[in-house]
């Protein structure tokens, strides 16, 4: 494998913050991989503000890998993310999560497509835990040009399965062409917003079933609380996306109001219905109400049709349109039930 930095075709770019029982496992799958390839690739480590010992393995892994880089930043995913990109030599882009691994197999997978045929943004499956996640857009295995206001669209609808920015290749050339970065000031679907500028950029967009990133969810964490701040966190962005959609077309700008109410219920069942959260049930359907009548996600809701509410995803809006507050209050307690639940049985498989 050559280490010229002018011919490395992939720069990995992956924020670690509090990262110390996570990072070894993330970089090492990552490099099993380059080794398996023998393709250039770097990997760029940004610590950004740890508290506990994630300089220090970072530094240790510099050492053992001749192809990693450490970088330091501000305390923030988006301020780490940005000076990879400042710093970053690769044709192409990959972000990925300190506490996640990469697939093995998947750059050789990146490098055939690439020299079959380029795009500006290659878009993948994924494991979330042991599940695979396989994306269902209407045009998979290949590379297409038209039509990408039906993928922006198809993109929105599903932000939590299709807006992360992991599992997915970027193009350097894009990214620099247009000074495309992070916003700084988002602290909540930051990467949903920067995914939405950058598919903005596009002209070329390719999606493949192949897996190549493995997505751990973590266990229960220590007790929750209810943050307001959290809340206008995402208020705030989508209030930045919704200025960057205002001159899209049509439909995509429909699925827009699904990705607003796709974070009424992140918001909804995550920070009020939360089973670590104090409160009685009646206490928390308060605060859905109110949440409501954000002026944000009462517009979507006045604005979208009932018969896109008719999903599973989108079953509480239905409740809400129908004036059956109670209903939708119970959808949200039952989601963040099975949440609970789910995240339980991570807790014991980790001790």
């Amino acid at each position: 494998m050559s280490d010229t930095k002018f011919n490395i075709l992939l720069s990995f770019i992956i924020p670690a913050h509090n990262s110390e029982r996570t990072l070894s496992n993330c970089v090492e799958s990552i490099e099993n991989d380059v080794h398996l390839s023998d393709i250039s690739c770097e990997l760029i480590i940004i610590e950004n503000g740890s508290e506990d010992n994630t300089l220090n393995i970072a530094k240790t892994l510099q050492k053992k890998f001749a192809n990693v880089l450490l970088e330091v930043s501000e305390k923030g995913v988006s301020k780490a993310r940005n000076r990879g990109l400042e710093v970053a030599t690769g044709r192409k882009i990959v972000f990925v999560d300190s506490d996640d691994v990469w697939v093995n197999g998947s750059i050789e997978a990146i490098a055939k497509q690439l020299a079959a045929a380029d795009a500006d943004l290659f878009m993948y499956g994924y494991y979330k835990e042991n599940k695979e996640v396989i994306h269902d857009y209407g045009r998979m295995e290949e590379i297409f040009s038209e039509n990408i206001d039906d993928f922006k669209a198809w993109l929105l609808v599903r932000p939590t399965l299709r807006m992360q920015v992991w599992a997915k290749v970027f193009d350097d050339g894009v990214i620099k062409d247009k000074t495309l970065r992070f916003n700084e000031e988002l602290s909540y679907s930051e990467d949903s917003e920067f995914l939405l500028r950058y598919v903005q950029s596009c002209n070329t967009v390719g999606i493949f079933s192949k897996p190549i990133y493995r997505y751990l969810c973590s266990g229960v964490s220590a007790v929750r609380t209810y943050n307001p701040q959290r809340m206008q966190g995402y208020i705030k962005s989508l209030e930045v996306t919704a200025i960057e959609v205002a001159n899209e077309a049509a439909p995509v700008r429909e699925a827009y109001l699904e990705y607003i109410l796709a974070h009424f219920n992140l918001i909804a069942v995550h920070d009020i219905f939360d089973m670590q959260i104090q409160g009685s049930f009646i206490k928390k359907l308060r605060k859905m109400k109110q949440l409501k009548n954000e002026p944000l996600f009462r517009s979507a809701l006045d604005k979208i049709s009932l018969n896109r509410c008719l999903t599973v995803q989108l079953s509480p809006e239905a409740f809400i349109k129908c004036h059956l507050n109670l209903m939708a209050g119970l959808v949200c307690y039952m989601k963040a039930f099975l949440n609970y639940r789910k995240q339980r049985k991570v807790s014991i498989a980790e001790t």
